[in-house]
């Protein structure tokens, strides 16, 4: 059985030292804003956010769901202290650690989290790190690595929490409207134009064209649970938005994911009148083939046109490359971590991993992230703990909406291979939260019979 971790109101210190602390946090702020202005609005802000935290929690982990629509990298410095990533993840932190100490931990789900520890201390002593890694870059990429994994841990409560798998379905729309409010002011391009190696225009919101179609992609799987499990009436037109979303984005891994995952919905929809009305069942082929059809002419065509310009490769000329560089980047990265193939180069190497392959920050492929970064023991450890945590939370679920779980599961699986997806905490925030939540409605029901 989980154990769980109550949470009660710390008491107050005594006044004087109280006013002790406030004296001495005061002078550190007076010289560090005398130094720095911009620290002041750093100051306010984190004083805000922890008055917020405090006083309401559960206001805090919807507004740090609904920061996760922007991406602060693509945004650059115009927008000062919002333009750091820090501060969207450690708002998300905050929140998540706020609710855990309300909630209470699934100790069982949170061994990803403590698998990453595990796969950062054996790198450390036993595998060859990348050369200019640094102690607060394997920081840094634990945090952001583990965030959703954290989102996941937590022991929601459904009747209380449900709520948030709404806030997640509007979060891609909710990039694509600031983002337009950015395009009027002038300070971002709601489109991403057309480049040497893209000749498509692809939507991206106020982040990137790739982070909207992960955004998207959780939102349309979010909304779609948000159906099965309560009822959500909106949910069907955010599914629909989404997916809409998505298509614009013109990302060819999130589609095919997305199409992977409503596999089992689709069937469930075309065979819920048999045995009894196969009519109606027929009626219902047709028109999701008339759909699939539609849709297959309108997107195909897009998605095919983003390599028409070919993609170019130093001292060797234009090739067509379906995969956009990622099978040469791939033999790359793969060449360098077999160098330490059992203990990796370290955790947080994969974003500093240089390859001659131009255009590629990242691996853009989970799993051979993990074993360039864990080798073999660390990686694999990390992959086995992830399964078991998604796969626990399926057998916790429903009976009725685990197929549809295990679809998303293994959509989300096979997306991992083509993109960054567990870097991108506007996918898996939302995944893991959906996940852990069908999970505690699973709870409550059993503790109802």
């Amino acid at each position: 059985m989980a154990t769980t971790t109550s949470w009660s109101r710390p008491s107050l210190a005594p006044p004087w030292r109280l006013a002790a602390l406030a004296a001495i946090a005061s002078a550190v702020v007076g010289v560090a804003v005398a130094r720095k202005p911009e620290f002041g609005v750093l100051a306010a802000g984190i004083v805000l956010v922890g008055v917020l935290i405090v006083r309401a929690p559960l206001l805090a982990c919807g507004v740090a769901l609904i920061g996760l629509a922007y991406s602060p990298e693509s945004l650059g410095t115009t927008f000062g202290v919002l333009g750091h990533p820090e501060l969207q993840k450690g708002l998300m932190y905050a929140a998540l650690l706020a609710m855990a100490l309300i909630r209470g931990v699934d100790w069982r789900l949170a061994l990803p989290i403590a698998a990453y520890a595990v796969l950062a201390a054996l790198s450390v002593l036993y595998g060859h790190l990348t050369p200019g890694l640094t102690v607060s870059q394997m920081a840094s990429t634990f945090v952001t690595l583990t965030i959703g994994w954290a989102a996941l841990a937590v022991r929601w409560d459904w009747q209380r929490d449900a709520r948030f798998l709404k806030v997640v379905a509007f979060i891609a729309p909710v990039c694509v409207a600031l983002g337009i409010v950015l395009q009027i002011a002038g300070l971002h391009s709601l489109w991403k134009e057309p480049s040497a190696f893209d000749s498509t225009y692809r939507l991206r919101g106020a982040s990137i064209a790739a982070q909207l179609a992960l955004m998207s992609f959780a939102g349309c799987t979010v909304a779609y649970i948000c159906h099965r499990l309560m009822g959500w009436r909106p949910a069907r037109w955010l599914v629909a938005v989404n997916a809409l979303i998505l298509a614009l984005t013109l990302s060819r891994g999130a589609t095919i994911a997305l199409a992977a995952a409503a596999v089992i919905p689709t069937m469930r929809f075309v065979l819920g009148p048999l045995p009894m009305r196969r009519a109606a069942a027929v009626a219902r082929f047709g028109i999701v083939a008339l759909l699939a059809v539609a849709v297959a002419a309108a997107v195909v065509p897009r998605l095919e046109a983003r390599n028409a310009g070919g993609r170019y490769y130093a001292g060797a000329g234009t090739f067509q490359d379906p995969t956009s560089g990622r099978t040469n980047a791939w033999k790359e990265f793969y060449a360098i971590a077999q160098e330490a193939p059992l203990f990796g180069h370290g955790l947080g190497s994969g974003p500093i991993t240089k390859i001659p392959e131009k255009g590629f920050l990242a691996q853009h492929n989970e799993y051979l992230r993990m074993f360039l970064e864990g080798g073999y023991i660390g990686g694999g450890l990390l992959l086995l703990t992830m399964i078991f945590a998604i796969g626990t939370c399926i057998a916790r679920a429903p009976p009725f909406i685990r197929p549809e779980l295990t679809g998303i599961a293994v959509a989300w699986a096979g997306l991992s291979y083509f993109d960054n997806t567990l870097t991108s905490n506007p996918l898996t925030v939302p995944l893991c939260l959906m996940f852990a939540l069908a999970a505690a409605r699973g709870r409550l029901e059993r503790a109802r019979r």
